[in-house]
């Protein structure tokens, strides 16, 4: 059996598609074309192309926005296992919340982390003093 490679050619232009396609297909590559963004997000997210060439002038968004979401896809496509297991599907805006929630965990956190540096110290020794609890001390003062 014989793999080939895959190659998505993200380019407007059909003529110039066309011919950076064919010279892919010479060269023994299995070359895949998209047209605009979109449909290119799709085909990385289908196909799962081993090598990208990306035209940054697209009609319907950049092609930098589509570098700048690759990890993001990645990501999904990571934990499409997981998703279904959570949403019980793994397409649509039910789906979609799962790698979202994921990838804003860490932000998340660190807004808290830093929210919680701000406190003063004195205000947690002295709730301490008066005999409050950690969990006292985590949901009345800190909170």
């Amino acid at each position: 059996m014989n793999i080939r490679e895959k190659v998505l050619v993200v380019e407007d232009e059909k003529g110039i598609a066309h011919f950076i396609s064919t010279i892919l297909s010479s060269n023994g590559y299995e070359p895949l074309q998209a047209s605009t963004g979109s449909e290119a997000m799709t085909m990385i997210s289908s196909h799962c192309p081993d090598l990208v060439i990306l035209d940054l002038g697209l009609p319907d968004m950049d092609g930098l926005n589509i570098l700048r979401s690759l990890p993001f896809m990645i990501l999904m496509i990571f934990i499409i296992p997981f998703t279904r297991l959570i949403a019980g599907t793994s397409i649509g805006a039910t789906a979609a919340c799962v790698p979202l929630t994921v990838a804003a965990a860490p932000f998340v956190a660190r807004m808290v982390e830093q929210s919680l540096e701000e406190i003063d110290r004195g205000t947690v020794e002295a709730a301490r003093c008066m005999g409050a609890t950690n969990w006292q001390i985590v949901t009345r003062v800190l909170l």
